[in-house]
């Protein structure tokens, strides 16, 4: 208990908004440092990581970057055995790839299976929307092998990646001095702005990024503008599209030299406080910057669209999994016993000892689950096979909305789940603190301080209610119509 109020009052202290780190980048001198061959600032191939950086420092007291890269722990011959596969599947199936005026990439992060067969519930129903329009071209996500596929027009990105990736590694000699002077640049600016110093190492690790990506990407750009040439394609929707990387940027960049139009669609909460979707003045005033967006960003519903400053145009989708998976006979729980409090994926130590000390305060009133965010869950359970943290039960459901039907209040500070609980659970409440408060400025959930004062709230019949119409703006209905009309302008 009183490690959490120590830990919760630090942060009050130096409490920073995203605006406040946009400051770093509000320059003219930042953007200037470019490619020369395609004209995309450096900075875009680490703006994520220098920001994210900065979180784990000032927010979350945990990294959110793992320095050194994901690959450092998995072994060379398993990694250059799914590489080679890839390039094999790849090769067997790109005679498919004309006729189909629409490209869909897609990160694999959402693989669920259905019958023997696995489906992305981020990507593939606007596949089965599109059937014989649309190629998919995806991640091997967390290196995990993606067949068989409910949809079959499947390319893996891996191959692609590779051939950027390598032969960019041929020319890094001629960006270091670049990727130098630009992490010197922010990384000062930063201290200046905001007294947070990278220290040395990570430093280092910055400008090694920053020079492998901006020597990758011409040759990531020239792959991309050679295999879009391939599908004859008229429409690129890429999931991530504005989160920038050498990737994204390239991608986007050849699919706009074609003269294809782009897109991304909404994969999670998006936010104010969401750095890849909110930007300083200096970058939405820059052409450069500018080219590497999509025209369009395809959000669940209005309201968040509401909440971001890319220089993108907000189109209202829906989201088909939610809408799919709950139907017409979903229905709010009125379990009002049960308590789900959903983990962060960063610190799940302080949200268990958090359900602790609510489980403690409420007795027998209420019981408390803890879900894990599917960062963390492997290691929940690893750590608490029995399924329960002390006095506090794990909730072992794989879907969130399977939890939801169990829940009679939902509680977080940053999770996409507290917008996916409203007009599902009678009661959703968010944890006011700094990293909330940074994550979400604006939200439509009644917050609370303490355990005491979440604890009275519970209690309360008519806290933690969010409103219908505010319910419309956030899930929009008829998805697919609304899909269905958008590719219709936008492959003509």
């Amino acid at each position: 208990m009183t490690q959490i109020n120590s830990l919760e009052a630090n942060r009050s202290r130096d409490e920073i908004s995203l605006n406040d780190i946009l400051r770093i980048e509000d320059s003219a001198e930042v953007l200037g440092i470019c490619c020369p061959d395609t004209g995309i600032p450096l900075w875009s191939t680490i703006r994520s990581t220098f920001i994210r950086l900065m979180m784990g420092d000032l927010l979350y007291g945990t990294p959110l970057v793992v320095e050194g890269g994901a690959l450092r722990s998995r072994s060379r011959l398993r990694t250059a055995a799914m590489i080679s596969r890839s390039f094999a599947h790849n090769a067997l199936h790109l005679w498919s790839l004309n006729h189909h005026p629409i490209v869909l990439m897609a990160t694999g992060a959402r693989l669920i299976e259905r019958n023997g067969s696995y489906f992305n519930c981020l990507s593939d129903y606007f596949v089965a929307a599109a059937p014989n329009q649309t190629f998919v071209i995806e991640d091997l996500f967390g290196w995990k092998w993606p067949f068989p596929r409910h949809h079959t027009n499947v390319l893996l990105h891996t191959p692609l990646r590779v051939e950027g990736a390598l032969s960019g590694r041929l020319r890094t000699g001629g960006y270091r001095e670049s990727a130098r002077a630009l992490v010197n640049l922010v990384s000062q600016r930063a201290e200046n702005m905001l007294g947070w110093n990278i220290n040395e190492v990570r430093r280092q690790w910055l400008q090694n990024i920053c020079t492998s990506g901006a020597a990758s990407l011409l040759p990531r750009y020239r792959t991309y503008r050679s295999f879009f040439k391939k599908t004859n394609a008229h429409l690129l929707i890429k999931e991530e599209a504005c989160y920038g990387s050498a990737d994204n940027a390239s991608a986007i960049l050849a699919a706009r030299h074609l003269g294809m139009v782009t897109a991304e669609y909404q994969h999670g909460a998006v936010s104010a406080g969401h750095d890849a979707y909110n930007y300083a003045p200096a970058i939405l005033n820059d052409h450069r910057y500018r080219q590497i967006f999509p025209d369009y960003f395809l959000t669940f519903g209005s309201w968040w669209g509401e909440q971001i400053n890319a220089p993108v145009q907000k189109v209202v989708i829906g989201n088909p999994h939610r809408s799919e998976t709950l139907g017409a006979s979903a229905c709010v729980s009125e379990k009002e016993q049960h308590i789900l409090v959903l983990g962060d994926g960063r610190e799940t130590i302080r949200y268990l000892e958090f359900c602790e000390r609510l489980t403690a305060t409420l007795g027998s009133i209420a019981e408390v689950v803890f879900r894990p965010h599917p960062e963390e869950r492997a290691s929940v359970w690893a750590k608490y096979p029995d399924g329960f943290a002390g006095n506090v039960r794990v909730d072992a459901h794989q879907d969130i909305y399977s939890s939801f039907r169990e829940a009679g209040s939902v509680v977080s500070e940053v999770s996409t789940g507290l917008f996916e609980a409203i007009g599902l659970v009678p009661k959703v409440f968010i944890w006011d603190t700094p990293k909330a408060r940074f994550g979400f400025p604006v939200h439509p959930f009644q917050g609370f301080s303490d355990v005491n004062e979440l604890a009275r709230l519970v209690l309360d019949e008519n806290a933690g209610r969010v409103s219908t119409q505010q319910i419309q703006n956030i899930w929009a209905p008829n998805w697919q119509r609304n899909y269905l009309d958008f590719i219709e302008q936008a492959v003509r």
